[in-house]
């Protein structure tokens, strides 16, 4: 699934605002770690994602099939993270209460419904853009809506279709004239991928 969120104000959501000289780059490491973070919570794989100044886009798979291999309690514990991390100003994962835990896994109904939760696009992207949003108008000292829709999402039905998705998102920043080529947009996934490849591999010791 191709995902995309577009910011709804003049001031730019990563980049440099041009009336004010404010620097927001540092919102990429937000979003990039919370990324990374929820994908490890949720049953849900990133394929590709770019962040640009002012939007991103991020393509998924769900992986409905590793949700349903969750232990109850297993399912009660990455849920009650997600809710947490959904309000957390800062990168790191907030301590749980292991008794709510514990109590939730008892749960068997609010447990089938959060564990078809766990490979839901939606509740993957609601997370995600509440947690920017709740940050970027803490740091911006305002209120009000942070992003102009809930999101817009295309779904990648064949092969072909996600190489074409992945190209487009890989070449966005470049075309967008935030990168000199399409290799050089360090907030993409092509970026990293080069960037693992050009990595020397740890040689065993002898």
């Amino acid at each position: 699934m191709h995902c995309w969120a577009r910011c709804v104000r003049r001031a730019f959501l990563c980049g440099r605002d041009p009336y004010t000289g404010k620097d927001y780059s540092h919102r990429r490491r937000w979003i990039k770690t919370r990324e990374e973070q929820l994908a490890a919570l949720f049953a849900i794989d990133i394929q590709f994602r770019a962040e640009l100044s002012n939007h991103f886009h991020i393509v998924l798979r769900t992986c409905p099939a590793a949700a349903k291999r969750l232990s109850a309690y297993e399912v009660a514990r990455r849920w009650l993270t997600i809710t947490k991390l959904a309000k957390c100003f800062t990168d790191k994962l907030p301590e749980i209460d292991e008794e709510k835990v514990e109590k939730l896994a008892k749960d068997k109904k609010r447990i089938a419904k959060l564990r078809k939760r766990l490979s839901d696009v939606s509740w993957f992207m609601g997370t995600l853009l509440e947690n920017i949003a709740r940050r970027a108008n803490k740091e911006d000292g305002t209120s009000g809506t942070f992003w102009s829709t809930r999101f817009g999402s295309r779904e990648c039905t064949d092969l072909s279709a996600l190489l074409i998705c992945a190209i487009y998102v890989d070449l966005n920043p470049y075309r967008a004239g935030e990168a000199s080529s399409p290799v050089t947009g360090a907030n993409t996934s092509v970026y990293q991928r080069l960037k693992a490849q050009n990595e020397p591999r740890n040689s065993k010791s002898r």
